[in-house]
């Protein structure tokens, strides 16, 4: 059986879930702006232990798998930066979950940012995931085309501790799978 790929989609409800550091600020400012790659990004500053979660959810185009489709792996790719104050930079890192009927589900998957010191800019794009990695749970075609599928992002402070601002310009996923059946013309 083959495995195909579908192209990335992108994301249309974006918004803040309180996170362990709710009572301490570290709320994702402008969530929305994490839908395209144009130069305007969702933020949180001073992380310290943790961000709030930034959810992502509510695909804006089908998958076009078909139902009954086995769904063997889960690619997450963020456009993402974190401004650091002090230097040298160290290890950044922005957490990545599952989202399936609206809760986290599974196991968090972590990518580094590119670190950028005094106001400079160094976006990177970085990808969590893989073709076939599940995030530690199941997934299927209903449960990725339902409004509230999605990914969940949390920021966390570098390994000095200190409070970095992270900024996540655009969020999309894609998604490997098997295809059952096949259509045949005559």
């Amino acid at each position: 059986m083959a495995t195909y790929v579908t192209s990335w989609i992108n994301f249309g409800n974006f918004s803040d879930v309180a996170g362990p550091s709710s009572l301490s600020g570290h709320i994702w400012s402008s969530p929305s702006y994490a839908q395209y790659q144009d130069g305007n990004a969702a933020y949180v500053d001073g992380v310290s232990p943790a961000s709030d979660w930034l959810y992502c959810k509510n695909l804006l185009s089908s998958p076009g798998i078909q139902i009954g489709g086995k769904i063997r792996g889960v690619e997450i790719a963020l456009y993402a930066m974190t401004a650091i104050g002090h230097a040298p930079p160290d290890t950044t890192t922005l957490r990545t979950n599952i989202i399936k009927a609206g809760s986290r589900v599974g196991s968090n998957r972590d990518v580094g940012t590119s670190n950028c010191i005094g106001g400079t800019t160094c976006w990177s794009s970085v990808v969590a995931g893989g073709a076939a990695d599940l995030f530690g749970t199941t997934l299927s075609v209903t449960d990725i085309t339902d409004a509230n599928f999605g990914v969940a992002i949390q920021a966390l402070p570098d390994a000095k501790g200190y409070g970095s601002t992270y900024y996540v310009d655009h969020v999309k996923i894609r998604f490997h799978y098997d295809q059952v059946g096949m259509l045949l013309t005559i």
